[in-house]
């Protein structure tokens, strides 16, 4: 992702006054209240010490400032695919285990336990996206999804060729769109 944010940086029409760092969310290298917002996109699915991370995200926002929490689009995803792939591991002997939260309502309950205040923005961005399944599986193929690294090679390619064929089968084609709902909700953290 910082790659393909330095390429954007490049491509931009005027040049931009961004600077990022890469660094461990669990002990994050800045100053406490440095920053007047935190915004975590599907931070705490992929790390185990998601507690931890909630901490370090308080630590560095200034007390009146939110930690947001913001859950976007599903780009080249295709739900019952990533649920089927999950399936056939499964079948094969290599269930697939969550690394951190199963839901945002745990990360959700744990602010609440420190005292934090929530505040959920929903029903305002809502699309229906049209996605390719050649598309959806192309990506899942790169191992673009988190769930699918653990998984050994040869498993994942034979993962792979059944999504293919039973969606074939299921579909007539691999290049039938499948429609499927979207939306962008945040949820606001605010200290009392």
């Amino acid at each position: 992702m910082l790659a393909l944010l330095q390429r954007r940086l490049a491509q931009a029409k005027e040049p931009l006054s961004i600077s990022y760092q890469k660094a461990d969310v669990t002990k994050l290298p800045f100053a406490d209240a440095a920053f007047d917002i935190a915004i975590a996109v599907h931070l705490f699915y992929f790390i185990q010490e998601w507690r931890e991370a909630a901490d370090e995200l308080l630590r560095v926002v200034r007390r009146s400032g939110p930690v947001v929490l913001m859950h976007t689009g599903t780009g080249a995803e295709i739900p019952f695919l990533n649920e089927r792939y999950k399936e056939l591991s499964a079948e094969e002997g290599f269930p697939i285990k969550e690394i951190g939260v199963k839901s945002t309502t745990e990360v959700v309950n744990y602010f609440r336990s420190l005292g934090c205040h929530t505040e959920a923005v929903r029903d305002r961005w809502q699309w229906t996206s049209r996605i390719r399944l050649d598309k959806a599986i192309r990506y899942m193929k790169s191992r673009a999804y988190s769930f699918t690294t653990s998984v050994p090679d040869d498993l994942h390619s034979t993962i792979i060729r059944r999504l293919e064929s039973e969606m074939r089968h299921r579909f007539g084609s691999l290049t039938m769109a499948v429609e499927v709902p979207n939306q962008i909700y945040l949820v606001l953290i605010l200290r009392r």
